[in-house]
């Protein structure tokens, strides 16, 4: 890698990898009409077991019965490469992937949530521009030898894109500007070493003043923490605000969460009265500019959004369109504010003067906790928190005079389950047919729907319940145990009803463009569970109650019913079963 200053005296990063071009092929297609597929990528499946133990690596971080979610699984490109020669994506059809960070990670954390932990998750950065070696694999898909070192890992990835981009999918890569990994301590005892003390790496947060004087680079070679590779910029103590671990970080709104460090991961001084503040945006930029440009990248999923101050955003997401010039317009960006207000869609869309556009969109927490208040319970029986949602929605904004709210719209990101403490929506004491009504509503409403790895076959998490928040989700899909291999797929229920919706919503493109508008139905009470909504001609009937119900519409055609493409019959007097959704082609 070759450092040098520009004029502006910006870090510009220069990869050189052989038989990478700088021009790439996009896929032509607007975000909006995509479905993502969003996957932990160490816990999807193990396709190469020869990089489960990196050389030096401490090999009690690797799990081979891949039961503990807090050590490596195994889970790497390979896997994924298998999955979409298999059609196992194409069958579903997904037509983007959204892989966790794949960047060169510490691989241990002393003291985290719960203990010690991995850093198999990937937010833990160790070199923004190297591939961590877990992912890659030593030859290709098709035998060739890849190039020991950096290069051959940028290869594999550049190599796995590219087989994404043959199967039309893209490729989002998640990304994180907020923090590094576990990889410096504050030396508080001045011993020159850290002795594992728990203070020394989670020192409580300091409202005045810092521990910068107390920075030390760890030295742990099995766990890859040493000093940060990259830009030298990152290695100055500077440029981090080293004011220690403030535990309720996640529920601040005050600044405190901008300033301090989450557990051991050392959080950027993004401020813009810092001295380095256009060299941190700048540096940012170059970097994620080279996966977008260089390896065919298509999207960008931005971790801690909140925690990063909102002038950040403006100038990087400003500047990398500048960077990219004409074809910005085919990148999503769209970002995690954890537990976003609908109003943080408006702010975090729009520049600052709210004339221009920030991001792109945000992850959709308020839709995810309307679908679960509705449907994460046995007999629910009340749809008028998905009704408030939509009104509020209508509100707040639809009605916004800031940045192109369609856009906004449509380029916000659904869900109903993640990897963070929110987890899977099928947990203990949720029943399977109200988590295929919130996968069908995720797939009927505007905005991107995307699906967490496993949610497509029903797979349960049988180590949690509805209560309290919960990593356990995070299990491996395609286990080393020959347990739901690629081709159980096509006799899987589930997936075949998932797959069906995906089909229904490119076959009726107001699934993908109309507004969402509550739709009065005589007969059917959204207080016994029914939610009918317009999308242009399509109506979507939601009934999450237990007790079938009657009503009337105008002439229609049902398209859609139970997980299975009807007979395009005209309807006028019909009925919904309890625990269904259907969809009609209304005039």
């Amino acid at each position: 890698m070759d450092l040098m200053c520009s004029s502006r005296n910006v870090i510009v990063l220069v990869l050189v990898i052989a038989g990478v071009a700088s021009a790439r092929e996009w896929i032509d297609r607007a975000w909006k009409d995509d479905v993502i597929y969003f996957v932990m990528t160490d816990r999807f499946h193990d396709g190469d077991p020869e990089n489960n133990r990196p050389p030096e690596s401490d090999p009690g971080l690797y799990d081979p019965a891949q039961k503990d979610i807090n050590l490596y699984h195994g889970g790497d490109f390979r896997g994924l490469e298998k999955a979409l020669e298999r059609g196992y994506f194409s069958d579903l059809g997904i037509s983007a992937i959204w892989i966790t960070p794949p960047v060169r990670n510490a691989w241990m954390s002393l003291h985290d949530l719960g203990g010690s932990k991995s850093g198999y998750h990937g937010y833990w950065a160790q070199d923004f521009l190297d591939i961590d070696p877990h992912l890659t694999s030593r030859k290709s898909l098709g035998g060739e030898p890849y190039e020991a070192g950096r290069e051959g890992r940028l290869q594999h990835y550049k190599d796995l894109i590219a087989l994404a981009h043959k199967h039309d999918i893209k490729i989002v890569q998640d990304i994180v500007c907020n923090h590094i990994g576990p990889i410096f301590y504050y030396d508080l005892d001045g011993n020159g070493r850290h002795d594992g003390k728990k203070g020394e790496w989670t020192p409580p947060y300091r409202s005045d003043g810092s521990y910068r004087d107390f920075i030390r680079w760890a030295d742990e070679p099995k766990w890859n923490v040493g000093k940060l590779r990259g830009p030298a910029l990152f290695q100055s103590a500077d440029v981090y605000w080293a004011k220690g671990f403030s535990g309720d970080s996640l529920g601040k709104s005050d600044g405190e969460e901008r300033r301090c460090d989450f557990l051991s991961l050392r959080a950027f001084n993004t401020s813009p009265d810092a001295e380095h503040f256009d060299r941190l945006v700048d540096a940012f930029v170059e970097i994620y500019h080279f996966y977008i440009d260089e390896l065919g990248v298509d999207g960008l999923r931005i971790d801690t959004v909140k925690h990063v101050h909102k002038s950040f955003w403006d100038a990087f997401a400003t500047r990398m369109r500048e960077r990219l010039g004409p074809e910005s317009e085919k990148v999503l960006m769209f970002g995690e504010v954890f537990g976003n207000s609908i109003g943080d869609i408006n702010f975090y869309t729009s520049s600052k003067n709210g004339n221009g556009r920030c991001l792109d969109g945000l992850l959709n927490f308020q839709f995810m906790w309307a679908v679960r208040d509705v449907l994460r319970h046995k007999d629910r029986g009340d749809a008028g928190k998905l009704k408030h949602f939509v009104d509020r929605m209508d509100r707040e904004v639809k009605g916004s005079s800031r940045y192109a709210a369609k856009e906004m719209r449509l380029n916000t990101v659904n869900f109903i389950g993640n990897h963070d403490g929110i987890n899977r929506f099928l947990v203990n004491g949720v029943d399977e047919r109200n988590h295929a009504l919130a996968l069908g509503a995720m797939l009927t409403f505007e905005g991107i729907p995307c699906i967490y790895y496993g949610s497509e076959l029903a797979v349960r998490d049988t180590r949690h319940g509805v209560g309290g928040d919960s990593e356990t989700g995070r299990f491996t899909l395609f286990d080393n145990g020959g347990q739901r291999r690629f081709d159980a797929r096509k006799g899987n229920a589930d997936f075949k009803k998932v797959a069906e919706l995906i089909r229904l919503r490119r076959k009726m493109p107001d699934l993908v463009d109309g507004d969402v508008r509550v739709f009065p139905l005589e007969g059917a009470r959204i207080e016994d569970g029914v939610l009918a909504y317009r999308r242009g001609s399509a109506l979507v009937v939601l009934n999450a109650g237990t007790e079938g119900r009657r009503f009337s519409l105008p002439a229609a055609r049902l398209v859609y019913s139970n997980g299975l493409v009807d007979r395009m019959k005209i309807v006028e007097k019909t009925e919904i079963p309890g625990k269904t959704l259907q969809v009609y082609d209304v005039e």
